[in-house]
């Protein structure tokens, strides 16, 4: 299933949609709308969406729309890669710390397979006792941070990630 993305085209067989990629990652992925557009704008884009569509059909582009409203901006990169991408992102950390200058520099591999796509989002991270933020932006990121200290991505657990050890 995970090969597959949210919106399968190539499916043609409604009941074969019925799967845990569609509603554990649909699921996850409206968890993260939430954490990405804030609650306000979440539950009043939900409670637009529901008195535009209610009683009648809706498409997920639907959806969108109403969110963008809700949110005052374009989602369109959130929901082109979440829907549309097959699997999640698979994150390989690494990281060194320059005793000299106090800094570590974070790297970020995205490893999942190349026809999976790759992801840009903003990823929280906690390096040592502090809450940062690492701008995900393709297959490779580097981010610095002053001050060392182990790295923990997604503490909360709030984005669909797999986070892998280093190739050996």
């Amino acid at each position: 299933d995970v090969d597959r993305p949210v919106i399968d085209t190539a499916q043609h067989d409604l009941f074969a949609l019925l799967n845990r990629n569609n509603y554990q990652k649909g699921a996850l992925i409206l968890h993260m709308l939430r954490r990405e557009v804030g609650d306000s704008a979440f539950f009043r884009g939900l409670r637009d969406y529901y008195a535009t569509f209610r009683d009648s059909t809706a498409l997920s582009s639907d959806f969108a729309a109403v969110m963008e409203q809700a949110s005052g901006r374009s989602l369109q990169q959130f929901f082109d890669e979440w829907l549309l991408q097959p699997g999640y992102p698979r994150l390989q950390l690494t990281s060194q710390c320059d005793s000299a200058s106090n800094t570590l520099t974070v790297g970020i591999e995205q490893v999942q397979p190349a026809e999976w796509g790759a992801w840009s989002f903003a990823l929280p991270a906690q390096v040592g006792g502090s809450a940062v933020t690492i701008p995900l932006s393709g297959r490779h990121t580097t981010f610095r941070h002053a001050g060392c200290g182990t790295v923990v991505l997604d503490p909360r657990r709030d984005f669909l990630i797999e986070v892998v050890p280093p190739a050996r």
